[in-house]
């Protein structure tokens, strides 16, 4: 994962993950969420959600989360996809 500082306030629970794995960062939302647009990603698409609804473990307590994103793909020089460039916004946020 890399990010800028207004990001972080984003992660709580999971800052600080510069540098590491996404996929083990985000893992308690991983398989439900993350991972089902990677595999579009794979594919050749791209993705966006607008206002989608994720409940997200930080802080020790269970959160209910909006998130408006694109999963924009980054090819290579044969045009498979090699990466993702994540523009994300939290829409809103209500604690459990």
């Amino acid at each position: 994962m890399i990010y800028n500082e207004a990001y972080i306030n984003l992660l709580r629970g999971f800052y600080p993950c510069m540098g590491e794995s996404a996929r083990v960062t985000l893992s308690s939302v991983w398989p439900q969420y993350c991972k089902p647009i990677i595999q579009r990603n794979l594919r050749g698409e791209t993705v966006e959600k607008i206002n989608t609804p994720t409940l997200i473990l930080r802080s020790g307590f269970m959160e209910e989360t909006y998130f408006s994103l694109q999963f924009i793909l980054i090819l290579d020089s044969d045009g498979a996809t090699v990466r993702h460039y994540e523009p994300l916004v939290k829409t809103v946020s209500v604690p459990l």
